[in-house]
């Protein structure tokens, strides 16, 4: 993901992925494994400099939201708990042209947080200032974090959140069975009726067959 960067210019991505979350398909775009409180977490990422110049790179954590699985990044210099347990290391390198360099993030949870799930990014920047005006414009890219604390499911969230915004029997529903069973009413009065119609009808037809004709 980019804000407000050259495509190109400056990159980051995972560049191992933990071995937990080998089968997920969204460890090799985004951070996604699930955090134990009181034991570190670790994962190694690459930031690179595609252009022909020297490049001081700032790489450290940002917060995000994630409301109705639309994903946002907060402003600059806004925090969030996942943030605060987030180290990078190193938080600054100087990248020569066409190189590339290594980060390790560390999470460490407290003992006794609740579960929940924790939303951020952690962003590789530059600055630069221009001559003219002394304007410093800010680019950078980010890789998201996705990730549980404890036993925190977000699948088992999102079925009850699905079971109750769904009544029992809705008016619509009832519409519906009410429908059916006059449907399977008319069927089972046909199934049992129309063979004895039928069969009235031949008897009336062999009856109409004996009277002679005046």
């Amino acid at each position: 993901m980019t804000d407000s960067a050259d495509p190109g210019s400056l990159g980051i991505r995972i560049a191992q992925i933990p071995s937990g979350v080998r089968n997920d398909l969204h460890a090799s775009d985004y951070i996604v494994s699930r955090l134990t409180p009181g034991t570190p977490f670790t994962q190694r990422l690459e930031v690179s400099n595609s252009t022909d110049g020297l490049m001081h790179v700032s790489v450290y954590p940002g917060a995000a939201t994630n409301a109705e699985g639309n994903f946002a990044t907060s402003p600059q210099g806004v925090a969030n708990d996942l943030t605060s347990w987030t180290t990078v290391s190193p938080a600054s390198v100087d990248l020569p042209a066409h190189s590339v360099a290594q980060e390790m993030v560390t999470i460490t949870v407290p003992v006794g947080t609740p579960s929940s799930e924790q939303y951020g990014v952690i962003w590789a920047a530059i600055s630069t200032t221009s001559p003219s005006s002394g304007i410093t414009s800010v680019n950078r890219v980010g890789v998201r974090m996705y990730d549980p604390v404890g036993n925190y499911s977000a699948t088992s969230v999102a079925l009850k959140q699905k079971s109750s915004s769904t009544s029992p029997t809705s008016s619509g529903d009832l519409l519906w069975i009410v429908i059916i069973l006059l449907a399977m009413g008319l069927l089972t009065f046909a199934y049992q009726h129309i063979p004895a119609v039928k069969e009235a009808r031949k008897i009336r037809d062999a009856e109409l067959k004996r009277v002679p004709k005046r």
